[in-house]
């Protein structure tokens, strides 16, 4: 007969990988100073012109919104409860990312045609906080504190930003130093005051 082997031991019965409340506190302390890696995105469209069989899409320079290849951008849905509003399911970007440039297309019911909207710039959003809503219209730019061409619906979890940020964007993921700024202050709770 073979002996028992006894269990290990729990030290004081805890379990060893769950952390201790002081490196909880310190983790929560961190997240609140550094905000979070990710924000979740969405769309909401207002496309009145679109026709029974397109698709509208949000192309753009990452690989979520299909790097700038229609076909491959992020779709929308609409139904006939909610059109002419368009949305989006939400995607996670990396808030190490400074600027995220896009436009809206329209695909055609068969896939063989696209239409790009027709604005004279890149529409542009930086994601900052834990949820960002775009609220859009197709063909038409709005200024917003975030970007020029967006307007963001902010949740509780988010930080308001106090700062111009008038300035269109490059076209690459850099951006001017004083976007950069109101990026970085943004993820500073010393510097924000809380939503009401």
């Amino acid at each position: 007969p073979r002996p028992r082997q006894s269990s290990p031991s729990r030290p004081h019965g805890r379990d060893p990988h769950e952390s201790s409340p002081a490196l909880q506190a310190m983790q929560e302390e961190a997240d609140h100073l550094l905000g979070p890696l990710f924000t979740r995105v969405s769309f909401r469209v207002r496309a009145p012109d679109t026709r029974f069989g397109e698709t509208l899409a949000v192309c753009g320079e990452l690989p979520e919104f299909g790097g700038w290849e229609p076909l491959q951008a992020l779709r929308l849905q609409t139904s006939a409860e909610t059109f002419p509003t368009w949305q989006s399911d939400t995607v996670l970007i990396g808030t190490y990312v400074a600027a995220v440039n896009y436009k809206f297309v329209l695909i055609s019911a068969d896939g063989t045609s696209v239409r790009w909207e027709e604005i004279p710039a890149n529409r542009q959003f930086a994601p900052v906080g834990e949820e960002l809503s775009l609220v859009e219209e197709w063909g038409r730019l709005s200024a917003s504190p975030l970007s020029p061409h967006c307007t963001p619906e902010l949740s509780a979890h988010d930080t308001p930003i106090r700062s111009g940020a008038g300035r269109e964007g490059t076209g690459s993921l850099d951006l001017p130093p004083s976007l950069n700024e109101v990026a970085r202050t943004a993820r500073a709770p010393v510097l924000a005051e809380p939503l009401d």
